[in-house]
């Protein structure tokens, strides 16, 4: 059948195991009944921990490629897709969670949407250029572009290595002519400009206040931004690794009394995830 999905992948006898891989058609594994039963046992249990206990002993395959061992240096072939995961304890604020599949499947490059082996998140795959150096930057772009929806991706994705578990779905959109996501998130390393205060402590302070003086809507997005310059920072040595917790101590003494605990968590995330991203672009 010709589709995006009819590709090879690695598959693992379970979460736990990363080497001894056997290659399987991907459009074969999505469609299997197989281990449908133990899914829905799963779906059953509301203890986590159980539910995460039985989950490990699924099989797992590697969407993006083939490999010889589950790390990204042991990729073998790139397979042309890229995952989403969509979880909803990361997304509470849309209330209109059940309708979000409905929606997603309008999207072109949408190639499949099921749902995760918990039953209460989605996971989906788009297809990329099978450019194993540019599958980060597939997945920034990507991610942008939800969060830009007011939608957060779960961050393991960003691995060309990352696993997905044996699900389920009876209702699981397929797509086989899914267009090409072609648009990878552009390196752009900017200069310091003169205008920015050279000394570490002012410039600390000067991010402090770029954070705090975001509007009510933006605020979200600035951390996220104010994350990635300060991890510029860090990179090139302007800034002292370790400087993201005087970012996050501010952030909850100025709004933290304000925000749930909920939101606080995340409200941290974005920060953190900020400086994980932008440390990989030293500002020089």
């Amino acid at each position: 059948m010709k589709s995006v999905l009819n590709v090879q992948v690695s598959c693992f006898k379970n979460y736990r195991e990363s080497k001894n891989p056997k290659s399987v058609n991907l459009l074969t594994w999505l469609s299997s009944e197989k281990y449908r039963s133990q899914v829905e046992e799963i779906r059953g249990i509301h203890e986590k921990a159980k539910r995460d206990e039985l989950k490990a002993t699924l099989p797992a395959m590697t969407p993006s490629g083939l490999f010889s061992k589950r790390c990204e240096s042991g990729i073998i072939d790139h397979s042309g897709l890229i995952q989403i995961d969509l979880d909803r304890q990361d997304n509470l604020h849309i209330v209109n969670w059940d309708d979000l599949k409905s929606e997603l499947i309008k999207l072109p490059e949408i190639a499949y949407l099921g749902k995760s082996v918990s039953g209460t998140g989605y996971w989906g795959l788009i297809p990329i250029p099978p450019d194993i150096s540019k599958h980060k930057l597939y997945f920034d772009a990507i991610q942008e572009t939800f969060q830009n929806w007011g939608i957060e991706l779960d961050q393991k994705p960003k691995s060309v290595a990352s696993l997905r578990g044996y699900s389920f779905d009876e209702d699981a959109y397929f797509n086989h002519k899914a267009s090409l996501f072609n648009r990878p998130k552009e390196i752009i390393i900017k200069p310091v400009r003169t205008s920015f205060p050279a000394e570490p402590s002012i410039l600390l302070t000067w991010l402090i206040e770029k954070m705090n003086s975001a509007v009510p809507g933006d605020r979200h997005s600035t951390r996220l931004k104010v994350g990635r310059l300060l991890g510029g920072y860090i990179a090139s040595g302007v800034l002292p690794y370790g400087s993201e917790e005087q970012l996050i101590q501010n952030y909850l003494s100025y709004f933290g009394s304000a925000d749930s605990i909920s939101t606080q968590k995340k409200e941290i995330k974005a920060i953190k995830m900020g400086v994980s991203d932008g440390v990989k672009y030293p500002i020089t």
